[in-house]
């Protein structure tokens, strides 16, 4: 009674994904792939044997595909349906520029019903708006040198090779590459995202031009003369910033001047 309730599960997920079967090109880049929505259905042993069936076709007796060959599915294969409930169907939905991959017939069957892909790129859009409200670019040449001095270190705890990369070896990295790392890949996706990598590609070119940055072939390595410019840079706010605060004591202090000499005077006046 299971197995034949799990054998009409199969096949009512089989027909339901075969009605739209892809391609053999999938554009999966955004802008090429606002009308995907097809379905790859693949017929496996469970235990790993040797059928690897790429379906496309059912009727009431039997399903219909192409065998694997070890290089791609080639040779015309024909399943009987009562077969069906030994073997294992994947499901993988291509949803605009998505990807849904599903393990079985109840995960496919639960998917389709729940509009599992329409949750995802809804929920994805909603964190994609909230990044791009809240992230800030780095506008500042120093600001950002330091940024990439912490990506190498965050990135030394996990590689001691890479500490080595502050001082001068050979790791490097393309300004591609550092973008992602600093911003994270939704940064691809911000409505600003071509004018603030132009600025960010600047900014690189601009430490590099006064050796804070090594450019090589297209990448970049930090020197061992940043550290002196974020230590320079950084001395160089310590004193503004205690030359602020002595002015404002100035000023107090004038303040506090000026109202005792006011006092006096008024009260001199008024005795005299």
């Amino acid at each position: 009674m299971l197995s034949s309730f799990g054998k009409h599960l199969k096949i009512a997920a089989i027909k339901l994904a075969i009605r739209r079967t892809s391609p053999s090109r999938i554009p999966l880049v955004r802008e090429r792939a606002k009308n995907v929505d097809c379905f790859t259905v693949e017929i496996k042993d469970s235990d790993g044997g040797p059928i690897d069936v790429l379906a496309k076709g059912l009727d009431k007796k039997c399903l219909t595909g192409d065998q694997w060959s070890g290089d791609l599915y080639e040779f015309p294969i024909s399943i009987p349906l009562q077969h069906i409930e030994e073997l294992e169907v994947r499901i993988t939905h291509f949803f605009k520029h998505t990807r849904t991959e599903y393990t079985g017939a109840i995960d496919f069957l639960w998917g389709h019903i729940t509009k599992k892909p329409h949750r995802f790129l809804f929920r994805n859009r909603i964190v994609q708006l909230f990044y791009n409200q809240t992230t800030r670019f780095r506008q500042d040449r120093i600001e950002l040198l330091k940024e990439i001095h912490a990506n190498h270190l965050k990135t030394a705890g996990r590689d001691e090779e890479a500490y080595g990369a502050l001082f001068g070896d050979n790791r490097s990295f393309t300004e591609m590459k550092l973008f992602e790392d600093l911003y994270g890949n939704r940064a691809f996706e911000h409505p600003a995202f071509n004018k603030e990598y132009t600025a960010f590609k600047l900014l690189l070119g601009s430490l590099a031009a006064t050796g804070d940055l090594v450019s090589e072939n297209g990448k970049y390595r930090l020197s061992a003369s940043s550290l002196k410019s974020i230590a320079d840079f950084e001395e160089a706010e310590r004193r503004h910033a205690d030359s602020v605060r002595q002015n404002k004591r100035l000023f107090w202090i004038t303040v506090v001047i000026a109202v005792a000499t006011a006092m006096q005077a008024y009260i001199a006046f008024f005795k005299g």
